[in-house]
């Protein structure tokens, strides 16, 4: 493999040993979590396959991330290119804070070590200087080996797909469908007459549909690709291609069409399917496909009950044994399910204080989720919606609390969207708190943060959430004026 000429440090990060954030930021947008399940699925795959240690992956483009583990704590490092010296610098880091606090890490109860995140910084910010000049390794194992490297090919092929997805889920599109694509063509070089790689063209056009939404060159690609899957009577490839055609439709409002591309797609599933865990989980996907198509008819109550549909399958299911993607899903499924539900029930009377009573039991076993499995990535979003309905109940006390903590760690992970949100909400704890209090320089906080949350990333669904609390607040406002 070649490196860039220059190695540059992006960021870095220590964690505990329990997974706990101690100091440093990675500088992608990614949350640590998502990186260390993609880093584990790719590394094991590497170390059960080809026989090699992994300490770094690319994660797409000339980006590298490097992980280095300690008797108490973890360093990950992401860098544009990387290096012997890279790889040795985060080493020596790690040993040099593992001595220095030792004790403390070894009864650290959560609380900011200020003197450990300083020093932490100033040495990644060292290891910058020192990394900087051109360096040839060839030992970093990185995504897109070739199919001959594997004495299974089949089982290559599902921990690739497992790849496609990690990169998917956690938001990397360049680098979920630069694999794909890579992989359908490096098969058909090696087997020109292969079965086999209708599936990873597949995957492919799926990322493509998510990058391009309601472009309408994408059903032609569809087409294409579901010829070739046909071709290869491949059934996987098919039920990808089924699934992403559906998807198409509901993002044109083509409920109908998209009705029936998802019926195709549950009619493969339940013809070939093997009711393995993956195959439960891509059933899974595709009923959520469903759920959003009802949810363009503004079928609130429909959404509501498939959802809850699929929580009772979801809740008994034991994580022991799956795939670290399988985890990583049916976690987000039930946080995501729950969050959903809780906001449905919401949207429908935005100011009714019955809607957030009834929405706040399923925010709360959102949340638990979050905290059982240190999902933190969607801790701001579920948090949030949380917060705002605590407000609206009149619980402000615990509603500050969520609303504060989702708002901190939106800034931390700098993802423009959830930042928005996170305003919004402490617009509604201000005005909720405003009106309880009879406190109107409360009310003018709360259009304080409404006008941030306008002023920032957002989309129309968003707005509309928005303005129903803003024009309340200010007709609380014109009577006390």
């Amino acid at each position: 493999m070649s490196l860039t000429d220059k190695v540059e440090v992006i960021g870095g990060i220590l964690v505990s040993s329990g997974g706990l954030h101690l100091a440093g930021e990675l500088g992608i947008d990614k949350d640590i979590h998502i990186v260390s399940a993609m880093f584990n699925a790719v590394s094991n795959f590497i170390e059960d396959t080809l026989s090699r240690s992994a300490d770094q992956i690319k994660l797409s483009g000339d980006v590298f991330i490097t992980k280095v583990d300690g008797d108490h704590s973890t360093i990950w490092v992401t860098s544009h290119g990387t290096s012997v010296r890279l790889v040795e610098g985060v080493q020596n880091i790690l040993s040099a804070i593992e001595t220095k606090y030792i004790q403390r890490l070894d009864d650290w109860n959560g609380e900011r070590i200020d003197e450990l995140v300083s020093d932490f910084n100033n040495a990644i910010l060292a290891l910058g200087a020192m990394v900087g000049s051109k360096e040839d390794d060839t030992s970093v194992p990185v995504l897109g080996f070739s199919i001959l490297d594997s004495s299974d090919p089949h089982e290559f092929e599902e921990r690739l797909e497992t790849a496609v997805n990690l990169y998917f889920m956690s938001g990397d599109m360049d680098a979920a469908y630069e694999l794909a694509a890579s992989t359908a063509e490096s098969m058909e070089k090696l087997d020109p007459t292969t079965k086999r790689s209708g599936l990873f063209h597949a995957l492919a056009v799926k990322v493509d549909e998510s990058r391009r939404i309601k472009d309408p060159e994408i059903e032609g690609d569809l087409r294409r690709i579901q010829k070739l899957c046909l071709k290869q009577e491949n059934i996987p490839g098919q039920i990808v291609v089924a699934h992403t055609f559906a998807k198409f439709h509901v993002s044109l409002e083509n409920n109908d069409e998209a009705d029936r591309w998802i019926d195709k797609a549950k009619t493969l599933i339940d013809e070939h399917g093997t009711r393995t865990p993956k195959e439960m989980i891509r059933s899974i996907d595709i009923e959520l496909t469903r759920i959003r198509n009802d949810f363009h008819r503004e079928k609130a109550e429909e959404c509501i009950h498939g959802w809850q549909w699929l929580l009772d399958d979801l809740e008994p299911m034991q994580l022991d044994g799956l795939s670290d993607l399988e985890k990583f899903l049916i976690v987000k499924y039930l946080i995501t399910i729950n969050n959903n539900i809780g906001f449905v029930i919401v949207i429908q009377d935005r100011l009714n204080v019955e809607s957030h009573k009834k929405a706040i039991p399923y925010y709360e076993k959102a949340i638990h989720h979050i905290q059982e499995h240190q999902a933190q990535w969607v801790f701001p979003i579920v948090a949030g919606n949380l917060g705002l309905s605590l407000a609206m109940i009149g619980e402000l006390d615990r509603a500050l609390v969520f609303v504060e903590s989702a708002h901190q760690m939106a800034e931390e992970m700098g993802i423009g969207v959830n930042i928005s949100v996170a305003e919004r909400n402490m617009g509604v704890y201000y005005f909720q708190s405003g009106v309880h209090n009879n406190d109107i320089s409360d009310l003018f906080e709360a259009m304080h943060w409404f006008k941030l949350a306008e002023g920032g990333e957002t989309n129309d669904g968003e707005i509309e959430f928005l303005t129903t609390f803003k024009d309340a607040c200010m007709e609380e406002i014109r009577k006390r004026v």
